[in-house]
């Protein structure tokens, strides 16, 4: 698995949709009669190879309930997950995941309804 697929199954395993910042669909079928909508997960993808320093990304945490409650047991749920240290096996070598400081924090979001937690992720690459 490549870095970047690693990451991504990483962040996918949350029971959420998730996507890198940039590529969020609008629609979720091919016919675009789905909108893509909130809840989902979108993360900063960077890699880098070992050079000793952690690599810092953010991952947002989207929903629109108009309610903290998912968004807040879904922080607890990744911070265990993470717990010291999450080593993430590539191809490559290992990903280590640790949790930023502050590691969460509750964020702006676009409309009314919508929540949006923001996480801070570091993540040393012992890698190729």
């Amino acid at each position: 698995m490549t870095k970047a697929e690693c990451l991504h199954a990483f962040f996918a395993g949350f029971g959420l949709r998730a996507y890198e910042e940039n590529s969020v669909p609008a629609w979720l079928d091919a016919s675009q009669t789905v909108e893509n909508a909130p809840p989902y997960l979108t993360y900063e993808l960077a890699t880098d190879e070992f050079r000793g320093e952690p690599v810092q990304i953010a991952v947002n945490l989207w929903d629109r309930s108009g309610s903290w409650q998912m968004l807040n047991e879904l922080t607890d749920t990744i911070s265990a997950e993470i717990g010291r240290c999450k080593r993430l096996v590539c191809d490559d070598g290992i990903i280590c995941v640790t949790k930023g400081s502050p590691f969460a924090q509750n964020a702006p979001a676009e409309a009314d309804n919508d929540r949006r937690k923001l996480l801070h992720i570091d993540l040393t690459f012992i890698t190729n």
